[in-house]
């Protein structure tokens, strides 16, 4: 949604979901293996089950984080936006973390590419919002006066 909002505002709004953004965007980065390449067309992925929790657990405090926050009114849109995108992201952890328990490579690259993208979508989401508000927050206080 497009909004106008003060730099003051903007600024003291992104304090607060800088680091609940970069803890769960931290928590994907660490369940996957930066060792992921591509291999006859496809694309490898190395992932520890314990990484995985942590990542999802990453996520459920962060949307807990979220919901204690009380943004100013004119940022409630963008707030229940981004809410909105780490609800819809938890599932998709937990489906890759029961696909481990399978232990069958096929269920755990199905419930790979199911949720990678959902998981992806609340990452990129999350620092979208950060980074217009940061953006925002340093634009130019211009004198009206002339």
């Amino acid at each position: 949604p497009e909004i106008t909002v003060d730099q003051v505002t903007a600024e003291d709004y992104a304090e607060s979901l800088r680091p609940i953004v970069e803890e769960t965007a931290g928590g994907l980065s660490r369940a996957i293996n930066p060792s992921a390449g591509l291999k006859n067309q496809t694309l490898t992925l190395s992932i520890q089950v314990e990484a995985a929790e942590q990542a999802q657990a990453a996520a459920q405090e962060g949307l807990e984080d979220l919901q204690q926050i009380q943004p100013p009114e004119e940022l409630m849109p963008i707030h229940e936006q981004l809410v909105t995108a780490y609800e819809q992201a938890l599932p998709a952890y937990e489906s890759t973390i029961r696909a481990f328990g399978s232990e069958d490579a096929d269920t755990l690259t199905a419930a790979m590419r199911e949720s990678l993208p959902e998981i992806e979508r609340l990452i990129v989401e999350g620092r979208t919002i950060l980074r217009d508000l940061e953006r925002a927050a340093s634009q130019d206080v211009r004198d009206e006066g002339g």
